[in-house]
């Protein structure tokens, strides 16, 4: 009589466990799936990021070494300028110089293409005059950009 009890409960447990798996097993294998393709998207990035800063390694130093500063935490705007229009912009922004930088605006053009900034668009008497021009960073280049990606 045990050994029927028995058989009955290992029985009713393999179905359950049968069950559970042919439930979970397809979950399981597009959970693996999509780690794949994440980690898969996630190297690709970070090899086109490495050829962006390996383009422009002292503009993207520059740019961690703001971002890297607790005041500018969550500063993401910052301003292409000429050093003697410096003054016209509000002290805690964060800005970088034609003269400092060789081909500024081309590499910011290339940075903008590759969706890593977005062009702020003002357009005040200020901006035309001086040719300086106001850029936000995305997340995704805050994370390349401080190596937390």
């Amino acid at each position: 009589m045990k050994e029927l009890y028995l058989y009955i409960i290992l029985s009713i447990a393999s179905s359950i466990t049968g069950y559970i798996l042919g439930v979970i097993k397809p979950f399981l294998s597009d959970m693996l799936i999509d780690w794949r393709l994440d980690r898969k998207e996630r190297k690709q990035k970070i090899k086109e990021f490495r050829k962006v800063n390996n383009t422009m390694p002292e503009l993207i130093a520059e740019m961690k070494k703001d971002l890297e500063n607790p005041e500018n935490q969550f500063r993401r705007e910052f301003w292409i300028i000429n050093k003697r229009n410096e003054r016209s912009i509000k002290a805690g922004s964060i800005f970088y110089f034609f003269e400092e930088h060789e081909k500024l605006d081309e590499k910011i053009k290339f940075l903008e293409y590759n969706g890593y900034i977005n062009d702020l668009l003002i357009d005040t008497s200020f901006t035309k005059t001086t040719g300086s021009k106001m850029y936000r960073m995305t997340e995704d280049f805050v994370k390349h950009v401080l190596n937390k990606y």
